[in-house]
């Protein structure tokens, strides 16, 4: 059976040689995979998801079909671009209670920002 570790590593390599602007941006990039249970009887179906900085959305987005085109390929489902800022900022979240580790790797993502004076 295949580790999400090695999925994720596999996923970016593929990236770095097929598509080389994508494979720069993914270096700015957390990578997870996610597993979500749809239909009935439910399905397995496994996301590569990109967090990325607000700075960098934009050109990740355009990347997309990239992304997808790699995630088909492998035999997941897809491929999701989420902005991190955004995830982060939400005030409804619960991310920083239910996976403290994850919400503390997003933030290593975004730019230090000096105190307002």
């Amino acid at each position: 059976m295949l580790t999400e570790t090695h999925l994720i590593q596999e996923f970016t390599t593929l990236v770095e040689r097929t598509y080389p602007q994508a494979g720069d941006l993914l270096r700015h990039c957390h990578i997870k995979l996610v597993t979500a249970h749809w239909g009935q009887p439910p399905r397995r179906l496994d996301y590569m998801a990109i967090y990325s900085p607000d700075r960098l959305f934009q050109a990740v987005s355009e990347q997309k079909e990239a992304f997808s085109t790699i995630s088909r390929y492998m035999g997941l489902a897809d491929s999701v671009c989420i902005n991190a800022n955004r995830l982060l900022r939400d005030p409804k979240s619960k991310l920083k209670r239910e996976a403290p580790r994850f919400w503390l790797e997003l933030h290593r993502l975004l730019p230090t920002q000096p105190p307002e004076s």
